[in-house]
């Protein structure tokens, strides 16, 4: 079954819990190169889409999800040309320590697919909030000012560097990491957020249009 929905949100919504906030550090990285490179092989229909996917997973496979996952992290979502990761009770000062070492892995996962492809990335800390919505099929969301700090540090940031936007130094050192422990998710109850014919199918690539709608849930400025 494919991981569709981030463990904190299928382990609250296991709980029965509908919203929450926390302390953690969140990194938004960018992706360049990556909009040209999908052009270029949209123009060999199937064939560059599988090219495509296979690249993509080589290098975020290598590059990113055995760290952010060995660390407690995990990716919240893609915007765009860039994704965003949060790292519930980690301090910003430790989540650069991963940010370097995840930058080191994708420079060398890009190269060795030949992809071209460089990142950067900007980070912040502070109070995270959560929510989760819907009636018959959820949607979750992430909210709170240091995604917006985050993401000015991505602007101050270089090619192939880091930069990060201080905030709530001391809340987030005295936060507790993951209090869900290595308690498993119910893989069943993600069939509320996802239909199952998604979380069984096989990943494979293709080209799609798709219009992207940014949504800002009420009471939530940032």
């Amino acid at each position: 079954m494919l991981n569709l929905v981030p463990r904190p949100i299928s382990l609250n919504y296991s709980d029965g819990k509908l919203s929450g906030s926390f302390y953690g550090s969140v990194l938004v990285f960018d992706v360049s190169g990556f909009t040209s490179m999908a052009e270029t092989l949209s123009r060999q229909g199937n064939t560059g889409a599988t090219t495509l996917s296979k690249t993509m997973n080589s290098i975020y496979s290598r590059g990113i999800l055995s760290v952010i996952r060995g660390s407690g992290g995990f990716v919240s979502g893609f915007s765009g040309d860039s994704f965003t990761v949060i790292f519930p009770g980690v301090a910003i000062e430790k989540a650069e320590v991963f940010t370097e070492e995840m930058m080191k892995r994708l420079a060398r996962a890009s190269v060795s697919s030949n992809a071209g492809i460089v990142f950067k990335a900007g980070g912040s800390q502070g109070k995270i909030d959560w929510g989760i919505f819907g009636r018959e099929r959820k949607g979750w969301f992430f909210a709170g000012d240091v995604f917006r700090r985050a993401f000015q540090a991505l602007e101050k940031s270089e090619q192939g560097g880091f930069a990060s936007c201080e905030g709530e130094t001391s809340e987030c050192e005295a936060s507790t990491t993951d209090r869900m422990g290595g308690r498993a998710p119910n893989r069943t109850l993600e069939t509320s957020f996802s239909p199952e014919k998604l979380l069984n199918s096989e990943p494979y690539g293709e080209f799609r249009r798709v219009f992207s709608v940014f949504l800002t849930p009420a009471g939530f400025t940032s």
